[in-house]
């Protein structure tokens, strides 16, 4: 049995989900800072802080943030179904990236030999065109009518 998820239409998780994250960054936000706020500040400050301990409020309030948003992102995209398949310091790699950046890039590729083909035959009629001119051009400095025309 699938839990919530036997009661839920897709289109109603995909709004839940949209509705959970806005609510939650939000209060995890409000909750580093009140943790912040809670810690205790030590009597040497350190050298990060730059000798306020309003900076340090603040590097903290990143910090607990920061380490809440890279556990919670992984786990809703978990609950998609969806793992990491590389976790790094510029953030989890997921392989459906890597799948659709080869269908857009062959997408591309086929996409450049349409235009390719288009303007190869464009290139032609042009080539045609200015042929054609130019027999139009010899034949009115000449006198004669072009060919295939009659006076």
């Amino acid at each position: 049995m699938n839990g919530f998820r036997g009661w839920l239409r897709p289109q109603d998780l995909g709004r839940l989900e949209k509705v959970a994250v806005r609510v939650i960054v939000p209060l995890a936000l409000l909750a580093s800072l009140v943790i912040a706020a809670l810690l205790s500040v030590p009597h040497k400050l350190p050298g990060a802080a730059l000798g306020s301990r309003w900076v340090l409020y603040g590097l903290w309030t990143l910090t607990i943030f920061y380490g809440f948003l890279l556990l919670f992102l992984p786990l809703v995209r978990a609950l998609r179904g969806q793992l990491p398949s590389e976790l790094s310091l510029q953030g989890p790699r997921y392989e459906e990236a890597a799948a659709t950046t080869s269908d857009a890039l062959q997408e591309l590729r086929e996409e450049l030999l349409d235009h390719k083909a288009l303007v190869t035959a464009l290139a032609e009629s042009l080539e045609e065109a200015v042929t054609r001119i130019a027999a139009i051009e010899d034949a009115q400095s000449s006198g004669h009518p072009p060919e295939g025309r009659s006076a």
